[in-house]
């Protein structure tokens, strides 16, 4: 559990809600909107429990107080959690639940809330259900919708909430929070820092995943693939969408690395245990603006996958787009 204030890394989102409380004007829609793990679900747990909180001091909410720890493990009874179902979508079944239990008085407090996660999976009739409850809020009920895909919302759903965004974190900062909540060492911590894409959250699931042992999985694959007599012919050992747009980006990771030791700044090489490699010294007789073309042709790929591609081709293209 956090307070407010000691949300790492959004400070222009934990400024604009701590003034809202000791304003006393707190919002009845908010939208958080940003990457993935970067602190969203923090924020709205560290928020509400500011909101509902019983024994508040100076230093914001007390963390301890019956409300607080029923925030935290989403129990608390004047609150509505809403999440796409099975079908992986939010219907409008959800959407006229939740006002309804936003209509009645509430059990122990002085106001109702509902967070909708993932808000961007709204079917567009629980989208205009949720844009009437926006128009015409009942009482005190807060509303947070929750998304990194801010661009999939309704523009009038959106025009009606505070927009409160997150933003990626440095990389010192994720790589600080990764050893602190998994104990991973710092060498660690750095590769999988400048991998997560400023998202702790991220970082944290790559490192409890296995990155490490996949890390090396690729790494051995690229020996192989750069020793083969025909290494366009090699199929990559996963067709799972996650798992190579996960490799991907670590391929994209090492060649940087290449291309910045034959720039010759080694001090600046994220992983150096794939310095000496077949792999590596194969990649670093090729000129840098090759690297770059194989780099963009990744991207590319990555780009498709998170779109229609079918992972299958994918897996059997990879080692092409790699070798050019």
């Amino acid at each position: 559990m956090l307070l407010l204030k000691d949300i790492k890394g959004q400070n222009n989102a934990v400024k604009s809600l701590t003034t809202a409380i000791a304003m006393g004007r707190v919002a009845n829609g908010y939208l958080f909107s940003g990457a993935s793990g970067v602190g969203k679900a923090l924020t709205v747990r560290a928020f509400l429990s500011e909101l509902y909180c019983v024994e508040k001091s100076g230093q914001g909410a007390c963390l301890a107080c019956s409300p607080c720890r029923r925030i935290w493990k989403n129990e608390h009874p004047d609150v509505v959690w809403v999440k796409p179902e099975e079908t992986k979508s939010i219907k409008i079944e959800q959407i006229v639940t939740a006002k309804e239990k936003l209509h009645l008085k509430p059990y122990e407090s002085e106001r109702t809330a509902c967070i909708i996660e993932e808000a961007h999976m709204m079917t567009r009739e629980a989208a205009n259900a949720l844009l009437k409850v926006l128009e015409e809020p009942p009482g005190k009920a807060v509303l947070i919708l929750v998304t990194n895909k801010r661009e999939l919302l309704l523009p009038t759903v959106i025009s009606r909430c505070v927009d409160v965004k997150f933003y990626e974190l440095a990389s010192d900062t994720v790589k600080s929070i990764l050893m602190r909540e998994t104990g991973a060492d710092l060498r660690t911590a750095d590769i999988i820092a400048a991998l997560s894409g400023g998202s702790p959250g991220r970082a944290i699931e790559m490192f409890k995943s296995g990155f490490l042992e996949r890390r090396q999985k690729v790494m051995n694959m690229l020996d192989e693939i750069v020793s083969s007599k025909y290494p366009h012919l090699n199929a990559w050992d996963s067709e799972k969408k996650e798992t190579l747009i996960e490799d991907i980006e670590l391929l994209v990771a090492l060649l940087r690395d290449v291309v910045i030791s034959k720039e010759g700044v080694p001090g600046k090489v994220i992983d150096r245990a794939f310095v000496g490699t077949p792999a590596h010294s194969y990649f670093s007789a090729l000129s840098s603006d090759r690297i770059g073309k194989a780099v963009a042709r990744l991207v590319e790929m990555k780009v498709l996958l998170e779109g229609n591609l079918n992972p299958k081709i994918a897996a059997q293209a990879l080692a092409g787009e790699l070798i050019g």
